[in-house]
């Protein structure tokens, strides 16, 4: 997948298909869900609050069909954020009273619904959980909520994870779970098996955001995008300044700081063990 403004194109097998045409500032995001894409279109520099979102069958080919999207005027109007599974993708949208929803649209059968509405910050995919953090009650810190993805019944999380006070842009593979602490200062991460939540790295100046999980790789965008080895405990940077990093299922793709046009996959299961820091 390639955006050249104000393009957006699918590229396999050596064919390219047009997606969609992108007017103004152009494409915020895009996911692989199956064989669809999801793809963010942003209609404001200014105002990332203001969105389209829309699905695009790369088998079929047909026009993308728009699933929502945001004006930024009301309340606390979120970015997109988007998190996918593997005929699923989730994603927020806001209300006029301050309140999201969180929206799920299931690629199989073509239906979006609403899972839940409240003071909700942005939900997540894990393996069969739907999760999102949600503050129960006026300054009270948010803590995880989780459905199954299939019932969409509430269940219980794994006391490691369910005692997280206000995780930021929680991201998960399904086994091992990445977020940064409330105040950005500290990269955390969580697998399955491990006693307690282990501080990946702290901050050296600039937030953390944008945080990715697959498999042992950890990535987050701070002055630079970064990755880390779980399995080392090492970090190095992947761009000389900001850039982007997206993980798709096994895949991480990192996109360099912006003007440049260029991006990159990596397979993150084939990559090796980066050595470990002196």
């Amino acid at each position: 997948m390639r955006w050249s403004a104000p393009q957006l194109f699918w590229t396999a097998d050596g064919v390219r298909k047009p997606i969609a045409n992108l007017p103004g500032p152009g494409l915020g995001g895009a996911w692989l869900v199956d064989h669809y894409v999801a793809y963010q279109h942003g209609r404001s520099e200014e105002n990332w609050g203001d969105w389209e979102l829309y699905l695009w069958d790369s088998v079929t080919g047909a026009r993308p069909r728009k699933l929502d999207e945001s004006d930024g005027q009301v309340p606390n109007a979120p970015f997109l954020l988007v998190s996918t599974g593997d005929r699923a993708l989730v994603w927020l949208h806001p209300l006029k009273d301050g309140r999201r929803e969180v929206r799920l649209h299931d690629v199989t059968t073509g239906k979006t619904q609403v899972v839940h509405a409240g003071h909700v910050g942005a939900p997540l995919i894990a393996g069969k959980a739907l999760m999102w953090p949600e503050a129960l009650a006026p300054d009270a810190a948010p803590r995880l909520q989780a459905v199954d993805l299939e019932t969409l019944k509430p269940i219980s999380l794994p006391a490691q994870i369910a005692d997280v006070q206000d995780p930021q842009e929680m991201s998960s593979d399904g086994r091992t779970f990445a977020w940064a602490s409330d105040d950005r200062s500290r990269l955390m991460a969580w697998r399955q098996g491990w006693a307690a939540p282990r501080v990946v790295v702290a901050a050296q100046g600039s937030p953390i955001t944008w945080p990715r999980v697959s498999g042992d790789t950890v990535t987050w965008v701070a002055d630079r995008t970064f990755t880390a080895d779980l399995r080392s405990g090492s970090f190095a940077p992947m761009t000389r300044q900001w850039g982007s990093a997206e993980v798709w299922g096994p895949y991480l793709h990192i996109g360099v700081s912006k003007g440049s046009g260029s991006s990159y996959h990596l397979a993150t299961a084939a990559l090796p063990p980066l050595s470990g820091c002196p």
